[in-house]
């Protein structure tokens, strides 16, 4: 289907970009990826061609204010594949997935929406994280 990923980039890209301004990949729809090259000549040097770069996959989760969930995986399909230095973070993201869906059903009048699907939060562990 339509998608709308992209959209701002381009906007502010192609469109409009004497408006665009960049913002910290690690607090804004943050990846928690890797910022560094594993493989080649180019290993161990920044993705975004800087000198130096921050390691998203270190942030603090109350320092992120919106983030993708490609990397960590959805929540609510209780999906744990990342690695160490993603782990932490990734465990934090979803916990507060829960608990702002928790908070969210328990705001709802109509019951259908005040429970979770039977194969999320309460029924696997996501790292160390009992939801």
């Amino acid at each position: 289907g339509a998608q709308i990923q992209g959209i701002c980039s381009y906007f502010y890209g192609e469109r409009h970009p004497e408006n665009g301004v960049e913002l910290n990949r690690c607090r804004i729809n943050s990846l928690v990826d890797n910022p560094y090259f594993k493989d080649g000549k180019a290993a161990g040097q920044c993705r975004d061609g800087r000198a130096s770069c921050e390691d998203c996959r270190s942030t603090r989760k109350d320092d992120v204010l919106s983030t993708h969930m490609t990397l960590c995986q959805k929540p609510w399909k209780c999906t744990r594949h990342w690695d160490s230095a993603s782990s932490r973070l990734c465990a934090d993201l979803h916990s507060e997935w829960f608990r702002i869906r928790r908070d969210f059903e328990e705001t709802r009048e109509d019951v259908e929406m005040r429970t979770l699907p039977p194969t999320a939060g309460g029924v696997r562990r996501i790292g160390k994280v009992d939801h």
